[in-house]
């Protein structure tokens, strides 16, 4: 693969560059089965292999995707950006609210983060 000096912030997506087609494939199956249970259990959600692109393409005037509603435009590495991840507790969505932080790991502790 490329050099991590040539693009330091990964910020190219090589995925069309013919110079790595060869290694495409191979890297689409390999994340597939890395998606897979370490037990050899079945996946509690189910979904096929991505070998291709898929079926993604759009008409070229044809409608546009909607906005990104405006609570989801943020500014980078905040303060509270794994609060999307945690479950919405009354504890969780009240310290938000006062702009505070919050870990689940304070509904065990009953803590408020002070």
């Amino acid at each position: 693969m490329r050099p991590a000096a040539e693009d330091p912030k990964e910020m190219h997506n090589l995925i069309r560059d013919p110079q790595y087609a060869k290694e495409l494939l191979p890297l689409r199956q390999a994340l597939y089965a890395s998606l897979n249970p370490a037990d050899g259990s079945k996946p509690s959600v189910p979904f096929n292999a991505r070998l291709a692109e898929g079926m993604n393409l759009r008409k070229k005037d044809g409608l546009k995707a909607a906005p990104f509603p405006n609570w989801w435009l943020v500014e980078p590495n905040r303060k509270g950006m794994y609060m999307g991840l945690f479950p919405d507790t009354p504890m969780k969505l009240e310290m938000q609210r006062k702009g505070e932080m919050y870990f689940p790991w304070m509904e065990a502790n009953g803590s408020s983060g002070h």
